[in-house]
């Protein structure tokens, strides 16, 4: 939510006005915070369900009280404003390295990962592109096998059950 907020924080804090510019990005990050809250039960005031249809559709407001979906637009702008002032944060501490990319596009419009480093420094992780290095699976210790079980049978007896145990 913070990087789909960036733009439209940037403008307030650095040009004191709003264009229509991010209005794109208000929409996906609206959708992104009704979603959490009524697809996924990620809130603990409207608790752990899900108010989505087997088709996709969005349920109507039909299957929750009047209370609920209030509460639900209450955490959606809750949600959203504390995106919205974490944006704000960041971007007043990096705002030395935001004007340094700013220069940069000036000059240049494009910028790759080779210009980002050379703006903002290297990144404080390494840079992982395999799956094994996403995942960390290469770090695992190599699986042993299982250790091997032998069954003993007992000798046939006069009755017709036999019996079996685990060493």
């Amino acid at each position: 939510m913070c990087v789909a907020l960036g733009g439209r924080a940037a403008e307030a804090l650095f040009f004191n006005k709003i264009t229509t510019g991010a209005q794109d990005d208000l929409r996906k990050v609206t959708k992104m915070a009704y979603d959490s809250i009524t697809v996924y039960g990620m809130n603990e005031r409207v608790g752990f369900l899900s108010f989505k249809g087997n088709q996709g559709e969005f349920f109507s407001r039909n299957l929750y009280s009047q209370a609920t979906g209030t509460l639900i637009d209450e955490e959606v702008r809750s949600h959203i404003s504390e995106a919205y002032t974490r944006t704000e944060n960041l971007l007043k501490e990096k705002r030395e390295l935001l004007e340094r990319v700013a220069k940069r596009l000036l000059r240049q419009e494009i910028l790759n990962a080779e210009d980002l480093e050379d703006i903002l420094g290297k990144r404080p992780w390494e840079k992982r592109t395999t799956y094994d290095e996403l995942t960390g699976a290469g770090d695992k210790p190599p699986q042993h096998p299982a250790p091997e079980v032998t069954v003993e049978t007992a000798p046939p007896s006069t009755s017709s059950a036999s019996s079996a145990s685990v060493a």
